[in-house]
């Protein structure tokens, strides 16, 4: 995360005068016209009296602007265009906050604690659909580690495919799996849009009724089995807002065919190796 730093003196009252630390505003994110805008409406600013930090988002041809002066007050505003948000921002940074009695730094400067970092772990729950094959169901991981893009974190999904058949002609109904993970996962990002590889494995346990050929004969059994699986996607997000983002992408994951079913009965159903499916979901910071 690219941050701009524009130093201006802090002239704008005694006490503020007194101080020896700028005045300072953060642009966190923004497009890069609305950060050359917000730069030049600023450096012409002589009545400044608070710290910003700024994050621009554009929306529908609009710009939503969202400012934190130092002492934890919140300014939103939403504008036509990267000149007014320049103004809006610079209008702001002369105006004291308004929960500047409750802090005990100097008028116009940062407190001298520092603001908390935006979480990198996000949470995500999607939903999916098969490509080429009768398959739907959900999906849900949470990082728990990070570090510079990085992600080690856990997820586990539900597929349901519905009757399937077997190479002796069978049908296994409600064929379920369920399946749960560990992943690796790296997120590249550009301004509000990213991409997101990973790769997950773990266990996945199926479950389903096996109905047997009416010329075999034979009562309906039981089938639930546990086995190793592999999965791998690539997901493409946009950050709607400062805490959420959606994505969708492809995501294939391995298919076990074989199944003992009981000591006497051994299934093999006929499905692909990969069941690739198309997921969208939803992701929030935690």
């Amino acid at each position: 995360m690219r941050r701009v730093l524009l130093l201006i003196s802090c002239a704008a009252s005694p006490a503020a005068a007194e101080s020896t630390h700028p005045c300072e505003i953060s642009i966190v994110r923004a497009p890069a016209e609305v950060r050359a805008a917000i730069q030049e409406w600023v450096a012409k600013e002589d009545r400044c009296v608070t710290s910003l930090e700024i994050r621009v988002f554009a929306m529908d041809g609009e710009y939503y602007v969202l400012a934190r002066d130092g002492s934890g007050w919140i300014r939103e505003r939403t504008v036509p265009d990267a000149q007014s948000a320049g103004a809006v921002v610079s209008s702001w940074a002369g105006v004291p906050s308004p929960m500047r009695a409750m802090s005990a730094s100097p008028p116009g400067c940062r407190p001298d604690e520092p603001d908390p970092e935006e979480s990198p772990h996000w949470i995500t729950g999607s939903g999916f659909i098969g490509v080429g094959a009768s398959v739907r169901g959900g999906h849900a991981e949470v990082d728990v580690l990070t570090h510079a893009g990085w992600a080690l974190g856990a997820a586990v999904s539900v597929s349901l495919a519905g009757s399937v058949v077997t190479v002796d002609a069978n049908i296994v109904d409600d064929l379920r799996d369920i399946r749960g993970m560990a992943y690796v996962a790296y997120t590249a990002r550009r301004g509000n849009f990213y991409v997101r590889p990973a790769i997950a494995g773990g266990f996945v346990v199926t479950t389903g009724t096996l109905l047997m050929n009416p010329t075999i004969g034979g009562p309906p059994e039981s089938l639930n089995a546990k086995n190793l699986t592999g999965a791998a996607s690539v997901m493409l997000g946009w950050v709607v807002a400062p805490d959420w983002a959606i994505e969708l992408g492809p995501r294939v994951v391995t298919s076990q065919h074989v199944f003992e079913v009981s000591p006497a009965t051994v299934i093999t159903l006929v499905r692909p190796d990969s069941e690739w499916t198309v997921a969208g979901g939803l992701r929030r910071r935690w």
